[in-house]
């Protein structure tokens, strides 16, 4: 398993590294990659399968913040979100820092 993520975050690095545009977009990627690996490492498959039955009924767009209110899980709904988008259950532009303020969309994985 512990292999496994570092293949991802070498892989998501990468990506970044590849990635055109200015160190601030670059910076944000990789940050986000980070969170993901971080947040998948206490990944809480409880809380992810209670954003999926959420995400069935909710109207998007949403920010991260209407979801995590929607969830209410606190911060842990934020880590489930990030890990969300990662896995393309939600979508966003993952080339800016997914905050609070992000958009979300309804990401093709079933």
């Amino acid at each position: 398993m512990q292999i496994r993520r570092r293949r991802c975050l070498f892989l998501l690095i990468c990506q970044v590294a590849n990635a055109d545009g200015g160190e601030a977009m670059l910076f944000d990627k990789a940050l986000n990659a980070q969170r993901f690996v971080e947040f998948s490492k206490t990944r809480n498959s409880e809380h992810q399968a209670h954003l999926k039955s959420i995400i069935c009924d909710v109207r998007f767009p949403v920010t991260v913040n209407e979801l995590c209110q929607l969830l209410g899980l606190g911060g842990a709904g934020f880590r489930s979100i990030v890990i969300a988008v990662f896995e393309n259950v939600l979508t966003a532009d993952r080339k800016h820092l997914i905050d609070l303020d992000t958009l979300l969309s309804k990401g093709g994985a079933k």
